[in-house]
């Protein structure tokens, strides 16, 4: 199971990535499924403490 560090750089390099893609581009369904795979991330960080 990964350590929750590696857990939220991960959530932190997907928020990134939606942020880059909503600037360049109006995708709203891919910038909700960005936001969800951060969510479920973030609770598994959650989860692990």
């Amino acid at each position: 199971m990964p350590s929750e560090q590696a857990l939220k750089e991960v959530a932190e390099l997907l928020h990134e990535l939606k942020l880059e893609l909503v600037a360049e581009m109006d995708y709203a369904s891919l910038e909700l499924q960005v936001e969800a795979i951060i969510d479920k991330v973030y609770a598994l960080s959650e989860d692990a403490e």
